[in-house]
Formats: structure tokens, sequence, C-alpha cells
């Protein structure tokens, strides 16, 4: 099921486009394929266990 919270998905939101904006501003197109798995896990509602 979907584990993150509006204000969780929000940030991942921003931050994946920080790094495309970033990447870019920078001259570094390649550098924005870090934003993918952001993405995925936006979407996906992925949120890593912290109970180790």
């Amino acid at each position: 099921m979907y584990k993150l919270t509006i204000d969780q998905l929000i940030l991942r939101y921003y931050f994946m486009m920080a790094i495309v904006i970033g990447s870019f501003y920078f001259g570094i197109p390649w550098l924005s394929i870090l934003a993918f798995p952001i993405l995925l896990s936006a979407l996906a509602g992925w949120k890593r266990n912290t109970m180790l």
C-alpha cells in the first residue's frame, strides 16, 4: 500500500525537480538521470523501513 504522507510526496517532487533544474543549470544534463529513482519512489509510494 501507499506509505508516503502527502508532505513527503511533495518534498520528493521538489527534490526531484531541484536535481533536474540544477543539472541543466550547471551544464550537466546527464546528471538529471538521478531524478528518475526519486520519481519512481514518489509515484509508487515506497518508503524505507527505518527499523533495523
